[in-house]
């Protein structure tokens, strides 16, 4: 079951996941969480928060590698994965403003109510404005 975000423009209308590329948006999943213990239980992970994107140029497995850490920066969660990794290197060094937060998570209701995975909204700054409703 998942639950979390839906995405509108500013006069209500619903975009698709797949369609937010046009606006400079990126929806990606997080991968690697198995290596960091419980991190992806912690509530810094729930869908609303932000996250920071630390770019690692000097990771050996990947020079794009781009880490996923809680908002303070105390907790890492995991990485984007490769190719979206590699897709937003020249506007992570661009100098632009991005934002980045847990827009949607996956947890196992029928066993033990744990958070199985989650996607992240990647933005520029100023296009993103949580509106509760």
């Amino acid at each position: 079951m998942g639950r979390g975000y839906q995405i509108h423009d500013e006069g209500g209308l619903g975009y698709r996941w797949d369609d937010l590329g046009q606006h400079g948006a990126t929806i990606s999943k997080v991968v690697g969480y198995r290596h960091h213990g419980e991190a992806l239980q912690d509530e810094r992970f729930a869908p609303g928060h932000d996250v920071a994107l630390a770019r690692e140029p000097e990771n050996p497995y990947d020079s794009n590698a781009v880490a996923v850490w809680s908002a303070d920066g105390s907790l890492q969660l995991g990485y984007l994965p490769r190719e979206t990794a590699s897709a937003l290197t020249p506007e992570l060094t661009s100098g632009e403003e991005y934002r980045a937060f847990c827009l949607w998570e996956w947890v196992d209701k029928a066993h033990d109510d744990r958070r199985r995975g989650i996607r992240l909204l990647i933005a520029p700054t100023a296009t993103v404005t949580l509106v509760e409703r």
